[in-house]
């Protein structure tokens, strides 16, 4: 194969029960940084990002990436099996980038599951940037409503933030930077202070 393929990392299974347990964490207490289990990644994808896609992509889901480059998805293909996928509605999980001013059309079009089936929802991994939005968050997850300084800007807060208001459709989310997962499940309340 042409492109460089990295190894996997030295005992798969512990890495992928405790980057699992981060991830669930990540969504049951929204809005907490929660790290990631350290591992070598390939170029384009953080060592948390990498280990989110070891464990949550396999065989039988497929995934939406515009940012990867084909060495990226050559390392994805080979160590998940996953089948990617050329559009965002027909994806079960997309990787975007949280600062890209594309990000927000293609949210649009991301599955947002129905009424009788909101478990066929997407899930969208936020590639963190260097953007930030000073947040009111609260929801289930949360003992009361916190201030917090999210890795998004405000068209991103406000778009997800109206999700609550079509709960149970809707997509979670993971922003990921180098080392940690942040959640934010459909179920959460994001209000950008306007202060």
């Amino acid at each position: 194969m042409s492109h460089a393929l990295i190894a996997a990392p030295a005992q798969p299974a512990h890495i992928m029960q405790k980057t699992f347990r981060a991830a669930l964490t990540a969504l049951s207490e929204p809005a907490r940084a929660v790290p990631v289990p350290e591992i070598d990644s390939p170029a384009g994808a953080s060592p948390a990002l990498w280990a989110l896609v070891l464990t949550l992509l396999d065989q039988d889901v497929s995934v939406y990436w515009p940012g990867a480059d084909e060495t990226l998805k050559a390392n994805v293909l080979f160590h998940t099996g996953v089948k990617w996928s050329d559009t965002p509605e027909t994806a079960d999980f997309a990787v975007l980038a949280a600062d890209s001013s594309q990000t927000l059309a293609l949210l649009d079009r991301v599955s947002v599951g129905s009424h009788e089936r909101p478990d066929m929802s997407a899930t969208v991994l936020f590639v963190v940037g260097s953007e930030t939005t000073d947040t009111l968050v609260e929801g289930p997850g949360l003992k009361s409503a916190t201030e917090q300084r999210l890795p998004m800007n405000e068209a991103l807060a406000y778009r997800l933030g109206q999700q609550a208001k079509t709960y149970p459709l809707g997509f979670d989310a993971y922003f990921v930077d180098q080392h940690t997962v942040l959640g934010i499940p459909r179920s959460t309340r994001i209000m950008v202070r306007a202060d």
